[in-house]
């Protein structure tokens, strides 16, 4: 026998399948990132889910923006101020989760934790 057909029977007489070593050499390496990039992605993500919840009950309470009919431009100037109202409560919420607050500590914490998992389970499946 050649010692090429030894090279590629190789990995199969482990008893694991080609596609099994392939998938998992192939996978990429996860960037293991900083904590301040992490913390900010996840608040951004956090913020975005906040304004669309707070934009979608303010329409479904006050509905769309007015653009035609009597005193339109009063009923314009009120649903603005109203609608102004979800920038200062994510902007309030922003703050919040980037204070030193216990509950925002441990929110920071848990997104850590989580995207280093990640790197974890990747090098589990890689064998280091």
């Amino acid at each position: 026998m050649h010692w090429w057909r030894l090279s590629v029977a190789w990995p199969c007489s482990w008893g694991l399948p080609s596609k099994e070593i392939d998938g998992a050499l192939g996978t990429p390496q996860p960037t293991l990132p900083d904590r301040e990039s992490v913390e900010a992605y996840v608040i951004g993500n956090r913020l975005d889910d906040l304004q669309q919840e707070l934009e979608t009950g303010h329409r479904q309470q006050h509905g769309e923006r007015p653009t035609s009919g009597w005193f339109v431009g009063t009923r314009q100037k009120q649903w603005d101020k109203e609608h102004a109202q979800i920038d200062r409560q994510v902007e309030q919420r922003k703050e919040h989760l980037r204070s030193d607050a216990p509950e925002a500590r441990q929110f920071r914490a848990q997104a850590q934790q989580q995207y280093g998992a990640e790197h974890t389970a990747w090098e589990k499946a890689r064998g280091y």
